[in-house]
């Protein structure tokens, strides 16, 4: 039985994929923040989930799905989405006096991500009709945003501890009983920085945890300017399209007039 590339598949059947993907996505992503909602240690089950996130956005997210797509760029891509999660794996089971471990996650997962929205909005922008699966995938992009911010934010709090403090009693977001000692990541307070991440990037801002050393300050910075300009183009690609999608339904179905 012979397989199609997926450079050789038809129109519908690369939009077939594509809305897979959404779908794929938007499961993982809320069942990364379902594990979060979890008692510890089970919320700790939310660090494999992202690792199999990292995966699914290597192996689904290819650009020749879309038309033009290059099969040299999937390849890259895939690269650098292996090497992303091989670094988040030895962040994970690193001691933090080894602390510059967490520096090539924090570069590489920043550009994975980055790479990956950048496809998954040319992906949104190729669509021609406005669906549900469609804004599936506009709704996993964003909360994929979030999550990879929680991310970030917790490796830069162990490359700087007390980069991201409480603001109710001043101290560092570590798990409380006898792993407190914060002796590996795990030990993190996980749900905190990602709920942070979230409050940044919606541009909420409870207050409730302040970033402290510079570092922290100014990835604080960029989240509260990305997350605004992630709903900014994803919304004007969305609108543009149901403009045209009207129109098109308005040509195909005249209104009748009455006849004098």
């Amino acid at each position: 039985m012979h397989l199609l590339s997926p450079t050789d598949l038809s129109p519908d059947r690369r939009r077939s994929r594509r809305h897979r993907f959404y779908r794929n996505l938007l499961l993982l992503d809320l069942f990364i923040l379902g594990c979060l909602s979890l008692p510890a240690p089970f919320n700790r089950l939310a660090h494999l989930v992202y690792g199999l996130l990292l995966l699914i956005l290597s192996l689904q997210l290819r650009e020749t799905l879309r038309p033009g797509g290059r099969r040299s760029n999937d390849l890259a891509f895939r690269l650098v989405g292996l090497a992303c999660l091989l670094s988040m794996v030895f962040w994970s089971f690193t001691p933090l006096e080894v602390r510059n471990s967490g520096l090539p996650l924090l570069l590489l997962i920043t550009g994975f991500i980055a790479w990956s929205l950048q496809r998954l909005i040319l992906f949104l922008s190729e669509e021609k009709l406005i669906n549900q699966k469609v804004l599936m995938g506009a709704v996993a992009g964003y909360l994929l945003l979030g999550l990879t911010a929680g991310m970030v934010v917790t490796v830069l709090e162990t490359l700087q501890p007390g980069s991201f403090i409480s603001a109710s009693d001043q101290k560092p977001l570590i798990l409380p009983g006898p792993t407190s000692s914060l002796e590996v990541p795990w030990n993190l307070n996980f749900v905190r920085l990602t709920y942070y991440a979230f409050v940044c990037i919606t541009t909420v801002g409870f207050g409730d945890i302040l970033p402290q050393t510079p570092a922290a300050q100014m990835f604080t910075v960029l989240f509260t300017v990305v997350g605004p300009l992630y709903i900014a183009v994803v919304m004007g690609i969305l609108i543009s399209r149901l403009t045209v999608q009207e129109s098109e339904v308005q040509k195909s179905h005249p209104p009748l007039r009455d006849d004098p």
